[in-house]
């Protein structure tokens, strides 16, 4: 986003006594409007030889170097204004942009963060301060400059845009989509709006809001790989497994030599429960990339999902090997130790997971699960607590917490969870068995009837501790992403 500031040549001009100096700024900021950067460049040459102190036309050199792509010469000019002016602010943000589009997004943040020190305030500056932080590992200053922005610049798109990124990056997929949703109402239809809306979507799991923004951009970009793997995604969520294969197929077809376009294909047939088709195209991908840990991790999960659980340990072990902070690795590790009977190993693994991921509401939600199996309520009430803390729309998250509540004997509650797990997911069977047993033992005696008899119509008979872990583990960890 380079940004031009010429508007305010006039103000530097009337506080300069040399006439001929005036000429030649004059000159070259007509160049530059008028896209002849050799000229203006030349213009501006001309106006340092007669006063080299100048911070504007150090300046505008600058911006003129900078339309013609020289970088090294855009940064060393702009480096001189700030140097002779350190509160000039639009020299301050236009070397921060040139070193964030350098690949220099530490030093650029100190600029950005300068030129709005010295009274720059637009969505311009907050949209690549976003984009700084972001690049230079600084998440939660992306996150909160995107959230101290959002109402000055909810009319700009570009800051729309920069800000659900950040937040996508950060894990707050929900949060980005809204920002999202309002850079589209500026650029409808446009794919880059439409493909992070839609990446937004199916993280939030909406995958019908996914696939509407697809739809709208499918004729443009239906070529591209990425598109297609978003499409897989979207359809998953939606309950579409053909299309979804046939989106990840096509993927493939697109680029053959990307190995993560097999692992979505692999995904989808390990939600259908069709682990042997799944492993086979694991090992296809593993044979075009055998440094990706998501593989063998792919592999042991189907293994966990087969009850083959000495197989499964074997892989992600592979996986932590080839990534030691692969945190979902660890926490698969960790739902096998407790698969195995092995409760003192599994803690230490899960423990290792969340101080990976500490804000992982499907690693809480899974370790109070395993808790509650070994009959360790506090501290699996704890865990649900914090997972719909994080998670406030995760139906599932309330409903193991009606079930922990419950097992406390704290049946008030436990109906307050149930319920709410039932408002968010209407089609979580589970819920309405627990539910019921709830209602009864607060003698509500009817409604407990008419919960067990949508329960009836839904499921033949309630699952154990043990299907009920593999279910969820394998909804969450076979479609979430490396560092969700």
């Amino acid at each position: 986003m380079w940004i031009l500031v010429l508007f305010v040549a006039m103000n530097a001009l009337a506080s300069q006594p040399e006439q001929e100096w005036k000429d030649r700024i004059s000159r070259g900021v007509r160049a530059l409007r008028q896209g002849q950067t050799e000229e203006a460049a030349r213009a501006f040459r001309g106006a340092l030889a007669i006063n080299p102190r100048s911070a504007w036309a150090h300046f505008f050199l600058g911006l003129a170097y900078g339309q013609e792509k020289k970088t090294g010469e855009a940064v060393l000019e702009l480096r001189k204004a700030v140097e002779l002016d350190q509160s000039h602010k639009d020299a301050l943000y236009n070397l921060g942009v040139m070193l964030l589009d350098s690949r220099e997004p530490g030093e650029a943040v100190q600029y950005l963060e300068r030129s709005r020190g010295s009274g720059l305030d637009t969505p311009e500056l907050s949209a690549n301060l976003i984009r700084a932080y972001s690049q230079a590992g600084k998440g939660t200053a992306a996150v909160a400059e995107a959230r101290a922005a959002g109402a000055r610049f909810a009319d700009s798109p570009a800051f729309q845009a920069a800000a659900g990124q950040a937040l996508l990056e950060a894990g707050a997929p929900a949060e980005a989509l809204r920002h999202f949703e309002k850079a589209y109402t500026f650029a409808p239809c446009e794919p880059s709006i439409a493909l992070p809306l839609a990446d937004a979507a199916v993280q939030s799991g909406n995958g019908d809001r996914a696939l509407q923004a697809l739809a709208c951009v499918g004729a443009k970009i239906r070529s591209r790989p990425e598109y297609q793997l978003l499409s897989a995604r979207a359809h998953t969520l939606a309950g579409h497994k053909d299309e979804a294969l046939q989106a990840a197929r096509e993927a493939v077809r697109l680029d053959p030599s990307a190995a993560s376009y097999r692992i979505e294909q692999a995904r989808i047939h390990q939600r259908a429960g069709e682990q042997r088709q799944a492993v086979e195209i694991l090992e296809e991908a593993a044979r075009l990339d055998p440094s990706a840990a998501e593989i063998p991790y792919g592999i042991a999960l189907s293994y966990f999902i087969a009850d083959e659980f000495d197989t499964a340990a074997k892989y992600v072990r592979r996986a932590i090997e080839l990534d030691a902070r692969f945190d979902r690795a660890y926490f698969l590790w960790a739902i096998v130790k407790a698969s195995q009977g092995l409760p003192a190993e599994a803690e230490t693994l899960f423990e290792r997971a969340l101080e990976l991921n500490p804000n992982n509401p499907f690693f809480h939600c899974l370790h109070g699960m395993t808790l509650l199996a070994s009959d360790r309520v506090p501290e699996a009430l704890n865990e649900f607590r914090r997972t719909v803390q994080l998670a406030p729309g995760y139906a599932v998250g309330y409903y193991q917490l009606g079930r922990a509540l419950a097992a406390a004997q704290n049946f008030a509650e436990a109906r307050q969870a149930l319920e709410k797990a039932i408002e968010i997911r209407p089609d979580l069977s589970e819920a309405y068995y627990r539910l019921g047993a709830v209602y009864r033992r607060l003698g509500e005696g009817e409604k407990a009837r008419n919960v067990l008899r949508v329960f009836e119509q839904r499921q033949a008979s309630a699952m154990t501790e043990q299907q009920e872990l593999r279910k969820a583990f394998g909804e969450v960890l076979a479609t979430t992403t490396k560092g969700q």
